[in-house]
Parts: structure tokens; sequence; C-alpha cells
């Protein structure tokens, strides 16, 4: 099992700390919603020029990846 597809505790505070280093240069208006659906963690929220914006969680390693973890918008082919 893929570390993001984990509903645990330990996992969540995992990808909160994960989330809060990757959209630091965002415009977030609001809380960062994260929540597991479907047997994977999601981040939503709201960006001042945007609008809302989902992401799947997804395992990843290299360079500009913490904690093991990256993020793929869904709808589109970007990750942050």
């Amino acid at each position: 099992m893929l570390k993001c597809e984990n509903n645990t505790p330990e996992v969540e505070e995992q990808i909160l700390v994960t989330t809060r280093k990757a959209f630091r240069y965002y415009n977030i208006v609001g809380k960062i919603n994260i929540f597991f659906e479907h047997g994977q963690w999601w981040v939503k929220f709201y960006e001042k020029y945007e609008g809302e914006r989902i992401f799947s969680v997804i395992n990843a390693e290299g360079i500009g990846i913490y904690n093991g973890f990256d993020f793929k918008e869904v709808g589109d082919n970007k990750t942050v």
C-alpha cells in the first residue's frame, strides 16, 4: 500500500506539514482542507485569483519533495 493511501492520523499530519510547505507561495484565502476519500488523500483550498483548487496527494521522490508526497491538480496535468 502506498503511503498516500494510508488513512491514519500520522499520515494526515505529514500531509498537513507537506501542504504548508508546498503551497506557501500561493494566495490562499481561508483554510486548507485535507481529507481522505475514495482511498486517497486530497487537498482543497480557495486561491485569491484562481478560485477553488483541488489536488490529489501522490507519493513522490526527488528534489523539492517533502515527506515523500507531491500534489497533482485535479483536471490538470500540473504538479506542485
